[in-house]
């Protein structure tokens, strides 16, 4: 008689591995404890009394849905992959995963009775929508989606960075290995990478508190009380220096183009008015830094800087003024290293022996109140989303987050 002998599943790092890596019992093992977790919630709330729907919520996606998707990014590709056959066609397959999503599914609507007093018979869209809850495939494809773009952010020699650049050159000659990790990465489109090992981890950081401090931020003043004083400040800089408005703008129109501008002046003269467009694969934040940069460089190379003392820039994105002239591991990680350079620059520049080497110095603007050099650079920013797109852009780390997270959105209003 023969006798098969199944091995129970294999637990290392929290994941459970079975014979076929087909991970169901890696899933009915955490929902069942998700499970259990969801009716002890319930049990704390009826159409009555009970834990208020906000907290509720909160409890549900910090500790039982969290549990859910625990290493999910090991397992789940979504519920179809495409293939070649024979005939060299692709053919779309099943990932085999529905009775996974059941399970989860399940767990989400025992969380959504608990948040809301409602009745059984509700519609579960209904249920997602007023809980503000997602479905397990929407919540699942998301989750492994941010996971494939974390794999940007990490350094050169990580392993899978090194070999997501493998991927990434094999699929330019149609060779792309069929794997798990394979798939979400050709996924991908052309992005940023970020370095996080370009700046030495024991360097001193300037603090939050003193970069507010530098760039005059708001600092619990009302926009009207912040515009006064600027105006007051910016009458006290010297004539010869040479000012800087930049501005960021996203169009209104269904494309959502970002574009951006800026304004140079000396001596109360307008002397440059430019406008860019990065298009639709960069969010305000990446136009408003890449124009106060582009704006720098430009003031380097005119022959008046040998007049001036130091560079003013003026930004309204509070975001990126505070990230101008520090160390920055993120979003246009390369414009942020480039200013860095521009300050070393300007140093050095050509100047009058009566002039000092000054600085470029970076301060925040309250927008849309009227301040003349802040309104002439919005103006150009509009002007710059009008432009023709460019050819072949490269995908922000931010914009590429903000498209995946969208897509989750839209997938939720067709529930």
């Amino acid at each position: 008689m023969n006798i098969e002998v199944k091995p129970s599943p294999l637990k290392w790092l929290g994941v459970h591995f079975d014979r076929k890596l087909y991970f169901k019992p890696h899933v009915q093992i955490l929902a069942a404890k998700a499970l259990k977790g969801a009716n002890a919630l319930r049990s704390l709330s009826n159409t009555h009394r009970g834990i208020p729907p906000y907290f509720t919520r909160k409890i549900a996606e910090a500790y039982i849905l969290k549990k859910c998707y625990f290493a999910s990014e090991t397992w789940w590709l979504g519920r179809t992959r495409t293939k070649k056959n024979a005939l060299n066609n692709l053919i779309s397959i099943s990932n085999v995963v529905d009775s996974h999503l059941s399970l989860f599914n399940k767990v989400i609507i025992i969380c959504t009775k608990a948040i809301l007093p409602i009745y059984k018979t509700t519609n579960t869209a209904v249920l997602y929508e007023e809980a503000k809850l997602r479905s397990s495939e929407i919540k699942l494809n998301l989750i492994s989606q941010l996971y494939a773009v974390r794999t940007i952010r990490l350094d050169l020699y990580h392993p899978l960075r090194i070999k997501a650049e493998n991927i990434t050159k094999a699929r330019e000659y149609n060779c792309t290995p069929n794997t798990r990790f394979a798939r979400l990465i050709i996924a991908l489109p052309e992005t940023e990478h970020i370095n996080p090992l370009a700046f030495s981890f024991w360097e001193i950081k300037e603090s939050r508190a003193k970069a507010k401090a530098r760039i005059n931020s708001p600092m619990s003043r009302t926009k009207a009380q912040a515009t006064e004083d600027f105006k007051a400040f910016h009458t006290k800089i010297p004539r010869s220096d040479i000012q800087i408005f930049s501005d960021d703008s996203k169009s209104e129109s269904k494309n959502g183009a970002t574009g951006g501008g800026f304004v140079i002046s000396q001596f109360d003269i307008q002397i440059v008015y430019h406008s860019f467009l990065l298009g639709t694969n960069a969010e305000v934040f990446d136009a408003e830094a890449t124009a106060a940069v582009a704006g720098a460089a430009k003031a380097l190379t005119l022959a008046s800087t040998k007049l001036a003392t130091d560079l003013w820039i003026f930004l309204d994105n509070h975001k990126a003024t505070l990230r101008l002239g520090s160390h920055f591991n993120d979003s246009s990680q390369r414009v942020f290293e480039d200013f860095l350079k521009l300050t070393q620059a300007w140093a050095v520049r050509p100047r009058l022996p009566y002039t000092s080497p000054g600085k470029i110095r970076v301060r925040w603007v309250p927008r849309h109140l009227d301040i003349p050099g802040n309104e002439i650079a919005d103006k150009a920013a509009k002007e710059g989303t009008k432009l023709p797109f460019p050819l072949n852009p490269i995908y922000t780390l931010a914009s590429l987050k903000r498209i995946i997270r969208t897509r989750a959105n839209k997938a939720d209003e067709q529930l």
